[in-house]
């Protein structure tokens, strides 16, 4: 997958319409539909870029209040504020039914979190669960039909925290 050079990136930037807040700082801005840039022009294959740090899957879950109807654990809402930033990037896009696909992440985001006083390395693998179910989701398939999964996490440029993804038909 190619990288977006930084000219792009701005003019991507300064065509947004709207924005959209999301976990803490987090600022993701959603292109118009006509304007989205779509990396990977291959028959099959659908991609895409959403701005912002992903939620972790540590912080995507919370347990239900007491009096609230049924158990167990829903999303918080910074986790559907992601998703819906996921979503809005991929409104316009569709890939051709298959009957498994692959997908490819990069992560792009600071690899040394200050969390708590406590410098520790970045856990790629928490921020892939939220991120697959948002791009399944906004394509319109169930993500056990996806069979491989590559990902890779990268220092941010200047251009600050941002997920790429690729989805492509599967042929094993």
């Amino acid at each position: 997958m190619e990288r977006m050079t930084a000219e792009e990136y701005n003019a991507y930037i300064k065509n947004n319409q709207g924005t959209r807040r999301g976990r803490g700082t987090r600022l993701a801005k959603v292109a118009p539909p006509d304007e989205r840039p779509n990396q990977g022009d291959l028959p099959g294959s659908v991609s895409g870029v959403v701005p912002g740090m992903p939620v972790s899957i540590n912080a995507a879950y919370a347990n239900k209040r007491p009096g609230t109807k049924g158990k167990g654990k829903t999303k918080t809402p910074e986790a559907r504020a992601y998703q819906r930033d996921v979503r809005d990037s991929l409104a316009c896009k569709r890939i051709a039914p298959a009957k498994w696909y692959r997908l490819e992440i990069i992560l792009e985001a600071d690899l040394l979190t200050n969390d708590r006083m406590n410098v520790r390395s970045l856990d790629v693998s928490n921020y892939i669960k939220l991120t697959e179910d948002a791009i399944t989701q906004a394509l319109g398939f169930d993500d056990k039909h996806i069979r491989r999964v590559e990902a890779e996490k990268r220092q941010m440029g200047p251009e600050g925290p941002r997920v790429w993804f690729v989805v492509s038909a599967y042929d094993s």
